[in-house]
């Protein structure tokens, strides 16, 4: 009689929390939309008195030279070279930002990032395919390779409860150490240049003429494939019931467990798909025709991965958010290299300017709380004030 009274306390108290994870996960487009641009303008001023405090002359000599003409501003380069090369930490981004809506910190983008490279390299060089089949074959490949790498850290955390954190930043080095072997296999490796070979050109994303139409742009089918896969994760987050039970299992595991929800499969499928997104991203890094990237023989993390926790956060983990905040990132780089090519500054400053924007992303789910806490109170005031009205 007890445990019947226990179970069904147990299920009301989860039936709770799943009706309060309701009312959470209905938060404002607008407000999140404000958090993040109230971060991102908030960096670049800090950003920018940096700038100053460093070298005020500096400043003002960037602007003359700017304002004057003098510097050659490339259009394709710096517009339309940022959008297309945002393609990898957008998916970076979104694999960030779908372990954090299900409760996970996925660190470890970086590992599977590389895992997923050295598997479509590697696709590339043995198999032979004609055109399109070639690329889309080396695609798959990276994503499964990524997949099997993040699902490791999700059987961890599922049947040992150990944290993610600990166990994904820790395979980011298991992972540049077995890439480092990889890539020094004969089949893949050019030894005068200590790094992986050139790919073939079937193997490669297609430019479809882009690149020529946006001369210096690099512009490649990439972006619209990292495009489309925030639209599929919004999809899958918002519109399905395996987005409600990832989400409901990382919002709270016990009231997830008493309304028959499975956590430990859904812990691992978070991270299986995380790690799969993450692996994508690698892919298009290592195929991506005019900006593919060889693997030097050294033990080194790409930064993507950790480029992407930036982009989740100025997104508040938005998957539709996550084109433009990797985008703005995108662009926050280029800017470095506009800096330097314009004033006495080092392209270095906009990494200063990337780490404020970075604390002020960490501030605004902080932001957005009291914006919510701001709008209730508002409500309630109006509410009150109808009920007088009607008295």
């Amino acid at each position: 009689m007890e445990n019947k009274r226990e179970n069904s306390a147990l299920r009301s108290y989860g039936q709770k929390v799943l009706s309060r994870f309701k009312e959470f996960r209905v938060s404002s487009t607008m407000d999140k939309i404000k958090a993040s641009v109230i971060s991102a303008l908030g960096g670049i001023l800090v950003g920018l008195i940096i700038m100053m405090l460093i070298n005020f002359q500096g400043v003002i000599d960037f602007i003359i030279t700017l304002a004057s003409g003098k510097f050659k501003f490339d259009p394709n380069t710096y517009i339309i070279g940022s959008i297309v090369q945002s393609a990898p930490i957008l998916i970076a981004g979104l694999s960030v930002a779908f372990a954090f809506r299900t409760g996970l910190f996925n660190i470890g983008a970086s590992g599977q990032i590389l895992v997923g490279g050295i598997t479509a390299i590697y696709i590339g060089h043995l198999i032979s395919l004609p055109g399109p089949l070639h690329f889309l074959v080396a695609l798959i490949g990276a994503i499964i390779a990524g997949s099997i790498w993040g699902g490791i850290t999700g059987t961890l955390k599922a049947y040992f409860n150990i944290n993610e954190v600990v166990t994904s930043i820790m395979l980011n080095y298991v992972a540049a150490h077995l890439v480092k072997f990889l890539s020094r296999q004969k089949l893949v490796f050019d030894l005068f240049r200590s790094q992986t070979k050139m790919l073939p050109k079937s193997a490669t994303i297609p430019t479809l003429g882009l690149d020529r139409l946006f001369p210096h742009s690099g512009f490649d089918i990439s972006i619209f494939i990292a495009i489309l896969t925030a639209i599929l994760v919004f999809i899958i987050l918002e519109k399905t019931t395996l987005g409600y039970q990832l989400k409901a299992v990382g919002y709270n595991p016990l009231g997830a467990k008493t309304n028959g929800i499975k956590y430990r499969r859904n812990i691992i499928l978070s991270m299986l798909i995380a790690g799969a997104l993450s692996g994508l991203a690698g892919g298009i890094i290592y195929l991506s025709g005019a900006n593919a990237t060889q693997i030097r023989v050294q033990i080194n993390i790409p930064g993507e991965g950790f480029d992407g926790i930036s982009v989740a956060l100025l997104a508040t983990n938005s998957p539709i958010g996550v084109i433009f905040s990797a985008i703005f990132i995108n662009f926050i780089t280029q800017f470095g290299s506009l800096v330097e090519g314009a004033s006495t500054f080092k392209k270095e400053i906009s990494d200063v300017i990337i780490a404020v924007i970075i604390y002020f992303s960490a501030l605004s789910s902080i932001t957005l709380y009291y914006l919510n806490v701001r709008k209730r109170k508002r409500l309630k005031h109006n509410s009150e004030l109808n009920k007088e009205g009607d008295e």
